[in-house]
């Protein structure tokens, strides 16, 4: 009866053990001879010995001597239980002839029992000290590695090399994981494969572009990849980047889409110097927008919609002042379009990141749709008040009525235009002359190819970001420092934002056909621009990084 209860407790603590319940416990020898697997990862050897009691009779009694300092330190605190086939009552006689490591000490009738629980009190304080600190390390260093998951999605790291950014930092650190990142989420997925278990973890944040801090991040790995820096010392580091501020002002930030909009105007949509004003002042409120849908999280799901209805409205309200409609409008939300994001998603699926390559895809198209139906909106808006432009068609016409600036114009409106985002992309100072170096390389090799060679845009967006990836990735190479910001920069010239806009306003027009031919359009630019990016860093990396993640497109 008492074997029968035992063997129950033993059965149950055994499969408590397997769910997580209570820590591994070191398997009995009775087990062993039943052929029951355990999953302890303690490993005891056994030794039989065999002794007297005072009746003359032999009983085989086991005792089971640990060679894993955890195990003994685990049971100091825990007493291992008895074997199943040894009665819990038995006494020990001879106390010299005792199994060495067992103290008996005679009980109250003469009898003895056996304190096996001290079996760990002969492990020093000193191997406690190193089990714990050895424990506290492997949480240390997995408590990194979520952080700098969560930093890399949350300031714009290239989103086609965060697994490959996750999984070499935890190489290094000897941590076996394997991650999945979808939009605005990473599964973190750390395994022990002696113990077959898994601890899995939810990295849900908010993707954006902070390229100053990102660069932080990218250093603070780094160093921790190439034991520059201990553990403890870069996590202090991370937690004091996501707590400084951000490297400019708000009002910095609304100037510089002001600026955005006074240089495009000309720049990309042909317009004068009149049509480039008002494009400052259009941009300079969707850059209030913008900041009012930071503060308002419920205004921030229509803000789109409004911020291109607002910007059409009053470019038709100033259509008979004889001003380039076309360009007021794309001008005024140049910053927003959903250019780079179209981009990303194909260099994603180039890259066989399929579920979130397909979702940024269809969320950029969307995006489009929605600055379309926004466009149209305003600009039927103003129908009601002008009923001579109600059925005239030429308020969706991309032409402007009066004579464009002079293409020599564009040397001071690229670098001011390189400027303005650097501010948006929260660049430091200290980077925006890279930054602007490359988007000039990028802006006069697609213009020159496009102009003087006669080739298609499709062509000459791949040479030019083929020139902007190898530039950087050659500077990066010579200097040991990120450059994805200043590719990032340079990248927004050839982004086909303004073709998936007029195909998403030719969507609301009778013109269906030119809308699929805009739309296709956009996404082979972007594919165009996807096979530079790679080519060059191919040409630069031939065989990759080995030493530290390739945090480049």
């Amino acid at each position: 009866m008492l074997n029968r209860s035992v063997n129950t407790s033993t059965a149950s603590l055994i499969t408590k053990s397997v769910f997580g319940t209570y820590p591994p416990l070191p398997a009995t020898p009775s087990q062993h001879q039943q052929g029951s697997t355990s999953l302890s990862i303690f490993k005891p050897t056994y030794r039989i010995n065999t002794y007297g009691n005072n009746s003359g009779t032999n009983n085989n009694r086991h005792s089971a001597h640990f060679n894993n300092d955890f195990a003994q330190s685990f049971s100091v605190m825990n007493p291992p239980f008895q074997s199943p086939n040894v009665s819990p009552r038995g006494s020990f006689s001879g106390g010299e002839n005792a199994p060495n490591g067992i103290y008996v000490t005679p009980g109250a009738s003469g009898s003895t029992s056996t304190n096996v629980g001290h079996y760990g009190a002969r492990l020093s304080n000193e191997k406690k000290m190193q089990i714990t600190i050895a424990v506290a390390d492997i949480l240390e260093r997995k408590d990194f590695i979520l952080r700098l998951a969560k930093s890399l999605i949350k300031y714009g790291a290239p989103s086609h090399r965060l697994e490959d950014a996750v999984d070499h930092a935890a190489k290094t650190l000897e941590i076996n994981l394997q991650c999945i990142y979808l939009l605005n989420l990473m599964i973190v997925s750390f395994i022990d494969s002696e113990t077959h278990t898994s601890e899995t973890y939810l990295v849900k944040v908010p993707a954006g572009l902070d390229m100053y801090k990102c660069a932080l991040v990218h250093q603070v790995q780094k160093m921790v990849t190439h034991s520059s820096m201990p553990v403890e010392e870069a996590i202090m580091k991370l937690d004091t980047i996501n707590t400084e501020k951000n490297a400019n002002g708000r009002w910095i930030t609304v100037l510089a889409y002001a600026v955005a909009g006074f240089c495009t105007a000309p720049m990309f949509f042909k317009a004068n110097w009149i049509d480039a004003i008002i494009s400052f002042f259009m941009d300079a409120t969707v850059g209030l927008l913008v900041w009012l849908s930071e503060k308002v999280p419920r205004y921030a799901h229509i803000c789109n919609i409004t911020m291109s209805a607002l910007v059409a409205f009053v470019a038709e309200a100033l259509r008979q002042h004889n001003v380039c409609t076309s360009a007021i409008k794309f001008a005024g939300i140049i910053i927003i379009l959903p250019g780079f994001t179209i981009t990303c998603s194909i260099l994603e699926l180039s890259s066989r990141h399929i579920i979130s390559g397909s979702v940024r895809l269809f969320y950029a198209v969307v995006f489009s749709l929605l600055l379309g139906y926004g466009l149209t909106i305003g600009a039927s808006l103003w129908s009601l008040f002008d009923h001579y432009t109600r059925d005239d068609e030429s308020k969706f016409s991309a032409e402007c009525p009066n004579a464009p600036l002079i293409p020599l114009w564009n040397i001071l409106f690229v670098p001011f235009f390189a400027i303005s985002l650097n501010v948006w992309l929260k660049a430091h100072p200290r980077q925006w002359l890279l930054a602007t170096i490359l988007s000039i390389v990028g802006y006069a090799v697609s213009y020159t190819s496009s102009v003087y060679g006669g080739v298609k845009t499709e062509v000459s967006s791949a040479v030019a970001a083929f020139a902007i990836g190898l530039c950087g990735n050659i500077y990066q190479r010579l200097t040991r420092q990120l450059t994805f910001q200043a590719v990032v920069c340079a990248v927004f010239f050839l982004v086909p934002g303004s073709i998936g806009l007029e195909g998403a306003m030719a969507w609301f027009t009778e013109d269906m056909s030119g809308g699929m031919n805009f739309a296709l359009q956009m996404v082979v630019t972007a594919i165009a621009i996807s096979v530079g990016l790679f080519t060059s860093a191919l040409a630069i990396y031939p065989m990759g990084k080995t030493r530290s993640a390739q945090m480049t497109f």
